[in-house]
């Protein structure tokens, strides 16, 4: 039952995605298949979020995490990434940030890690929704539970944009567990 609700309220945030200027991303009719995901640091484990990789505020100076993506359709452009903290109603659903990754033709590419707390990202990252934290402005928002045993997932999404940038189709998808600080 825990995941139909994660998958609703992913479907909310996918609907919802940037309604500003970044626009939204819409799930294909029927069956979405699943990308590959896996950790591209040794350091993630899925189990606990690792050492140093929580908001200043926590003594930390937070990451993404480096992904490794495998099974992107060809007609992707981008890879969302969708950062959410499951026990806050603030920072749940995308609430720690949304960032995008362009990608090249191929089945697998490697996501950087992006820094916390910027909202201008250079490279092939891009902020397409900042976080939800009032202290922190900016892209991601790196665990910032003060160690109150939060889970924190990434909602990874290979997504065709419109030729306009402003939204697009996701192609496939998966959720990753982060941890839990």
């Amino acid at each position: 039952m825990k995941r139909i609700a994660v998958m609703a309220g992913v479907a909310a945030l996918v609907a919802g995605c940037g309604a500003s200027s970044s626009g939204s991303f819409e799930r294909m009719a029927g069956h979405v298949p699943p990308l590959k995901v896996e950790f591209a640091s040794p350091a993630w484990k899925g189990e606990t979020i690792p050492e140093g990789q929580q908001c200043r505020a926590d003594g930390g100076n937070g990451a993404t995490p480096p992904l490794m993506v495998k099974d992107i359709p060809k007609a992707a452009d981008t890879v969302v990434v969708s950062f959410s903290d499951r026990d806050s109603k603030r920072l749940d659903n995308g609430g720690m940030g949304v960032i995008g990754f362009k990608v090249g033709e191929g089945a697998s590419t490697i996501l950087p890690a992006v820094s916390g707390g910027r909202a201008d990202l250079s490279g092939v990252a891009f902020v397409i929704k900042n976080n939800r934290d009032t202290d922190t402005p900016g892209g991601y928002l790196p665990p910032c539970s003060g160690g109150a045993g939060h889970l924190y997932e990434a909602k990874v999404m290979a997504v065709d944009r419109n030729e306009n940038g402003a939204g697009g189709m996701v192609l496939a998808e998966r959720t990753v567990q982060l941890g839990t600080y």
